[in-house]
């Protein structure tokens, strides 16, 4: 009848991205490394996160293949804005030797994820 009526809609983004810090290798005698990881929920849910962990002997070298010196993964519930810090440790590091330790994680409902990596002297 000539009149315009506006709708208005309303939402909330709801996600959970990662941050993951290395914050130090707290054992580097082999054959077991153990290294001190941060992992913070970003987000503005809770969830589960996913994540994976190895030691590489070139930086270049992502986690996963057949050609990681050793490798873990695990999962851990963070509340939104919130964090955990886990020590994760690997024990078949064959020699001494400088390597890199890398750490990666993402919220269970995410595609993204965050990476740290850290070089070190076994």
């Amino acid at each position: 009848n000539g009149q315009t009526v506006k709708v208005n809609d309303y939402w909330n983004l709801s996600s959970s991205p990662a941050d993951v810090t290395i914050t130090e290798i707290t054992d580097k005698i082999i054959p077991t490394i153990t290294a001190s990881v941060r992992i913070d929920n970003m987000g503005t849910s809770n969830s589960d996160f996913y994540y994976l962990y190895c030691i590489v002997n070139s930086e270049n070298n992502l986690c996963g293949g057949n050609d990681d010196v050793d490798s873990g993964s695990g999962t851990v519930y963070i509340n939104a804005g919130s964090f955990i810090n886990l020590s994760l440790t690997l024990d078949e590091v064959p020699t001494a030797g400088t390597y890199w330790f890398k750490v990666k994680a993402r919220a269970l409902a995410e595609t993204n994820w965050a990476a740290a990596t850290q070089k070190f002297i076994a």
